[in-house]
């Protein structure tokens, strides 16, 4: 792929950082992406962190982020990106670029326009999410109610907003069209939902937005704000990323060194890294093939460190999905899978599990 796909992550990243602090991890793997998370988990305790992403594109993107967040104090870094007004990005963008590996240079002087915009909105799903945030926002629901709804301070507040402006055909039928397949193959590859019927997208984000608005709450979920704002939740507890905070840009700035970016697939990557005691694998076990699967699972047992490590996946429609790959070599911790899967804000997954992983090939729990 040379196209930017997630210009940010879409998945939680309080997860990971919740894992961080369970389990004492040190010498982490995750996925690139849009480098949210892998930014987030920069902190005093680790050791290392490799991040993966077979997309060259996505690691360009990595990189520049990663420029930035290294020669830019969080206010510049913020209008750099996007976040806030800028005059001048091109210029600071200038001043970055030596510190670019040479893809990485070559891909952004291809993508100046990208830059002058901000590149936290230049991916396709951006891209995506500002159509359906603009039509949701703009003729359904509207700006002031969007202010009411993230002013709910109870659940029993917001269940009564969405009775009051959501519960109707109107919207449901908005959220479904704006999500179906028709509209999403105008921004995504034929593959990414080539097994999906055409209603499948559209029920699944109905019922996801219900529940992040009636089951959960809205006051610091920033996935829900941008899908219908654009915009973080700047002023509030963990309405951020939370590389994006003050003391988390400061953190992530502090531990940079120890981040290692390789654009490579998951699978090719494990062949290279060894005493690995997290593997964060987003949602790697929703493509490919079951003997795929089973050989990255594989892999991932030998590149564990001697005393085992905890694996975390997401999964956007199926459930279960992580048992089977691994089988008796990964203990499922069903009470934190519920939890965290309960904590997911980004609205994107079904089911968060977690498991431990017994290293070798003759591992049991």
């Amino acid at each position: 792929m040379s196209e930017i796909y997630f210009a940010q992550i879409r998945e939680d990243s309080r997860i990971e950082r919740r894992l961080q602090a369970c389990y004492g991890a040190r010498r982490v793997l995750t996925i690139g992406s849009g480098g949210c998370t892998a930014f987030s988990l920069l902190d005093d305790e680790l050791e290392s962190l490799v991040v993966v992403d077979a997309n060259p594109a996505q690691c360009a993107l990595i990189e520049l982020k990663k420029a930035a967040l290294i020669a830019l104090e969080r206010e510049d870094y913020l209008a750099f990106v996007g976040e806030r007004p800028a005059v001048n990005r091109l210029g600071t963008y200038r001043e970055l670029e030596e510190a670019l590996p040479d893809g990485a240079r070559a891909y952004w002087r291809s993508h100046q326009a990208r830059i002058a915009s901000g590149i936290n909105g230049c991916g396709v799903t951006d891209r995506h999410y500002r159509l359906v945030g603009e039509n949701l926002t703009q003729l359904i629901l509207g700006t002031e109610n969007v202010d009411l709804l993230f002013a709910c301070s109870t659940m029993d507040e917001q269940r009564a907003f969405f009775a009051e402006h959501l519960d109707n055909d109107r919207w449901d039928t908005a959220v479904r069209v704006l999500f179906s397949r028709w509209t999403q193959s105008h921004f995504y590859p034929p593959l990414w939902s080539a097994r999906s019927p055409e209603s499948k997208f559209g029920e699944f984000y109905a019922a996801q937005i219900k529940d992040a608005i009636v089951g959960k709450p809205v006051a610091n979920n920033y996935f829900l704000h941008q899908l219908l704002t654009g915009r973080y939740l700047h002023d509030r507890v963990d309405g951020t990323p939370a590389y994006l905070s003050d003391d988390g840009y400061a953190t992530a700035r502090r531990n940079i060194d120890k981040m290692r970016l390789v654009n490579s697939t998951v699978d090719q990557c494990l062949d290279t890294v060894t005493d690995v005691d997290a593997f964060y694998l987003s949602n790697i076990f929703d493509w490919g093939s079951p003997s795929q699967h089973e050989a990255l699972a594989g892999k991932a047992r030998k590149a564990s460190s001697a005393g085992g490590a905890i694996v975390l996946h997401r999964s956007m429609y199926g459930e279960g999905q992580l048992a089977p790959v691994f089988g008796d070599h990964l203990e499922i911790r069903q009470e934190l899978s519920k939890e965290l899967t309960e904590q997911e804000r980004s609205m994107l997954y079904r089911e968060v599990t977690v498991g431990e992983l017994v290293r070798g090939a003759g591992g049991t729990r």
